[in-house]
This record gives C-alpha cells, structure tokens and sequence, in this order.
C-alpha cells in the first residue's frame, strides 16, 4: 500500500539554506520551476514562500534579510512545525546544494530520512512523472 501512495503521490518538499536573499529565493524559484516540469507538485518552505509573496504581487526584486536569529522563538518555532507537517504529506524531498549549512534544512532533511522519503539531490537526473 505504502508504494502504491509513494507512486500516487507527485508533492515534493523544496529544501535548502534559505537566507532570505533574493538569490536564494531565485534559487528555489529554478530548482521549483524545473520540479514542475518534470511533473512534480513543489511544497515551498514557510520562510521562502513569505519572501516570495511580495515578490509575487510587487513584481520587483526585493532584499529581504531574514536570519534565523531574527526569528522570534515562537515563530521559529512554528515555520519548523508547518515545514515538517508539510514534508509528512509529500512522497520525496528535493535537496538544494549547501542544504547542510542551514539548520532548518538539516532538520528537515533528517526528518524525511526517519519518514524514509524518497530523498532527491539537486544535481541527479530527474524523469518526468508520468
């Protein structure tokens, strides 16, 4: 049953270092564009997709700074939460280079390691899903 879901199921998680610059942002914006190409329904980050919204409605290029040490606890706190409830519903996480500097997606990526998701590294040769 659980491979039937796992080939069903075309959500994947978009993880990376995600410092709130605006190449950072672009990043995630290619690797999503390139994911839904292929097929792929793309969950964004909290953090990216609040940088992304204005983006989105201001169509211009913005500099935004955000730091975890900027974060209040609590909120820290919630965009973990919301990012890990979003990976349990995703069938594979895709992980952007220089992931494993940023503490968010260190943890991120554990968690889909314990959920045994179907972990992707930017760089592999992606197929389309049919």
């Amino acid at each position: 049953m659980e491979n039937q879901i796992l080939k069903t199921n075309n959500l994947i998680y978009l993880c990376g270092a995600k410092n709130g610059k605006t190449d950072s942002i672009d990043r995630f914006l290619n690797a999503k564009k390139l994911l839904s190409e292929c097929g792929y329904d793309v969950r964004l980050p909290k953090r990216v997709r609040i940088c992304i919204l204005p983006l989105e409605i201001a169509a211009e290029t913005l500099d935004i700074q955000l730091k975890l040490d900027e974060f209040p606890k609590s909120e820290a706190a919630d965009y973990i939460t919301t990012d890990l409830l979003c990976i349990m519903a995703c069938a594979s996480i895709y992980m952007l280079k220089d992931w494993e500097y940023d503490i968010f997606a260190n943890r991120e990526f554990g968690f889909a390691l314990a959920l045994r998701k179907n972990i992707i590294f930017e760089g592999a040769k992606l197929e389309r899903l049919t």
